[in-house]
C-alpha cells in the first residue's frame, strides 16, 4: 500500500471513503480456512438459528452464492476465508478429484465486502482420468481437440 499511497487516497477520497481501511483490515487479517462441509453445516445452522438467506436450500452440492459467502468471510469469521475441497458436481471436469470421489481439489478466496475475489484449483493430468470425468459429465471429449 505504500507504494501507491497517493492513488489510493485519492480513491477513498472520491469513490469510496473508508477503502484504505478495509484494505488494511484485509493486509491485518488472518485469514481463515474452512472446507465446503464445514461451510454447508455452518450456513445450515445459521438458518435453524432463524438467519435468512435468499437461497435458504442449503445442502451439499449447493453452487454457493455472493450472499453466503459474504456470510461466511463478513459473519463467521471476519476474516479473509479460503474454502477447500467442493463438491466435484459443480465444478469443471479438469478439476483433480480427492480421494473421498465427491470432492475436488479447489479452493475460493472470500473476501468481507466483495464475496469470492478468486479461485483456484489442482488440474487433473491423468488422461482416462480426464476421459472418464467428461463421458459423467456429457462432454464429448472430441468436441475438445
Amino acid at each position: 500500500m505504500k507504494s501507491c499511497e497517493s492513488e489510493l487516497a485519492y480513491c477513498d477520497e472520491n469513490l469510496e471513503e473508508g477503502l484504505i481501511s478495509k484494505l488494511q483490515k484485509v493486509l491485518d487479517s488472518e485469514y481463515k480456512v474452512m472446507t465446503y462441509s464445514e461451510v454447508i453445516d455452518v450456513l445450515k445452522k445459521a438458518i435453524a438459528d432463524g438467519h435468512k438467506f435468499e437461497e435458504n436450500n442449503i445442502e451439499f452440492g449447493l453452487d454457493l452464492g455472493t450472499e453466503h459467502e459474504r456470510f461466511i468471510c463478513e459473519e463467521v469469521n471476519n476474516a479473509p476465508t479460503f474454502v477447500t475441497n467442493y463438491p466435484k458436481d459443480i465444478k469443471a471436469f479438469y478439476m483433480k478429484q480427492n480421494e473421498d470421489g465427491k470432492t475436488v481439489a479447489a479452493v475460493d478466496m472470500l473476501v468481507p465486502g466483495i464475496g469470492e475475489l478468486v479461485g483456484g484449483s489442482q488440474r487433473e493430468a491423468d488422461y482416462d482420468k480426464l476421459i472418464t470425468r467428461c463421458n459423467e459429465m456429457g462432454i464429448n471429449p472430441e468436441d475438445l481437440a
